[in-house]
């Protein structure tokens, strides 16, 4: 085991890259006039593999370290040489965000299970329950636009969910809290956020303009009146239960937007402070966790801060 000591890291992770301008089949013409360096491709030859490297280095550049108490890198050397056992938590760790709507839309194949990813390295040990889990929509629910990448945002103006997992799907399935204990060496957090061009993103979250208050919100809001680029009730919850039931833990932002992250220094920040009768949070291991009405809390959530 890691030697168990809580922490926070924070990544805002951009993962859009140069697929909307180049490709595997992209053809250039000479121009004497251009400079020495510049590289260039008869139709025939297949730059796909200079495309993908570029990509690399595009996305390498995107990502911010915003915050790290020690943790990271993770290594198998902290480990004394063994693989570490990790889950990794998030609806859309299966299926990162990598694509916006207008210019920035792409159709292209590629693996975003970011689960998958993390598995094939020989650094760690993926908790394969959690990761069918979010795979199979009728557990864990469907997909952010219910799978419609390519549409139109107009039908999401008065409010527009982020299409995470609800806390009542994790409790249905008793082995999902009981393999947190098996993988506990870390736990990733994957918080994604979609955005295109021509639509501004909703500063509601409603179903529609028809009531504006909390009768009429949506369902995994925390209320009508708050927004797309903010935690919403179900990745509170999800926070809430990772930090119950696992000491190292990492934040992955997935998203080319702005995103409120005061829950990095704020011990007053919502985040640990928003429990309600609603909230079940399983205790999975021998955490001190607190419990109350029949439902489990975080006995502190202040510690990831420390």
């Amino acid at each position: 085991m890691l030697l168990r000591s809580t922490s926070v890291v924070m990544c805002a992770a951009l993962f859009m890259t140069a697929y909307a301008f180049t490709g595997p089949s992209a053809n250039t013409m000479a121009d004497t006039n251009a400079p020495d360096d510049y590289q260039y491709y008869k139709r025939d030859e297949n730059v796909g593999a200079t495309n993908n490297a570029l990509n690399q280095e595009i996305a390498s550049e995107g990502i911010v370290m915003l915050k790290n108490d020690g943790l990271l890198p993770l290594t198998k050397e902290k480990n004394g040489g063994e693989e570490l056992k990790i889950s990794v938590f998030g609806k859309h760790s299966v299926q990162v965000v990598d694509r916006g709507f207008g210019s920035s839309d792409t159709f292209y194949g590629t693996n975003n299970n970011l689960q998958s990813i993390l598995d094939s390295s020989d650094t760690f040990a993926v908790n394969l329950v959690l990761k069918e889990f979010y795979e199979n929509t009728d557990k864990s629910g469907n997909f952010r636009m219910n799978g419609d990448y390519h549409g139109s945002m107009d039908n999401y103006k008065a409010g527009l969910s982020t299409w995470e997992t609800p806390q009542e799907n994790y409790n249905r399935y008793p082995e999902i809290a009981q393999s947190y204990k098996d993988y506990n060496d870390a736990a990733i957090v994957v918080l994604s956020r979609y955005a295109g061009e021509g639509n501004d993103l909703p500063t509601t979250s409603l179903k529609s303009w028809d009531t504006l208050d909390d009768s009429n919100k949506l369902d995994s809001a925390r209320s009508w009146d708050s927004h797309y680029l903010q935690l919403d009730k179900y990745e509170v919850d999800m926070l809430q239960s990772v930090m119950a039931n696992f000491d190292n833990v990492i934040v992955l932002v997935n998203s080319a937007n702005p995103f409120e992250l005061g829950f990095i220094n704020d011990p007053e920040h919502y985040l640990y402070t928003l429990f309600d009768e609603h909230t079940s949070i399983k205790k999975t291991w021998d955490n001190p966790i607190q419990e109350q009405d029949g439902n489990v809390l975080p006995d502190t959530s202040l510690d990831i801060l420390r």
